[in-house]
């Protein structure tokens, strides 16, 4: 134990580290390697929102192809369509 004293306040330090409350907490906490339930739920939804987005895309690409769309033709419309719906930098 030390007792320090300065012109301000006086203070006796009993315990440093992990010693301490705080410290043997910290030490709990970096001993943990696995994931937590909330993350592993979060990364579930993740997986399964990612799958359905490449199925939905897999399966609406077979269906145009399908039909006979030219995706060449179809590519610059959309470019155009998605420029022309941004706002213009100019001023008047």
């Amino acid at each position: 134990m030390w007792t320090g004293v300065s012109p301000w306040i006086e203070a006796t330090v009993s315990a440093t580290g992990s010693q301490t409350f705080f410290g043997k907490t910290a030490d709990l906490v970096q001993g943990v390697d696995e994931l937590g339930h909330f993350e592993k739920v979060l990364n579930e939804i993740m997986i399964l929102l990612v799958a359905a987005g490449v199925t939905i895309c897999g399966i609406v690409f077979v269906y145009l192809l399908t039909i006979g769309v030219d995706f060449w033709e179809v590519r610059p419309v959309t470019n155009f369509e998605i420029s022309s719906t941004r706002p213009s930098t100019h001023r008047k």
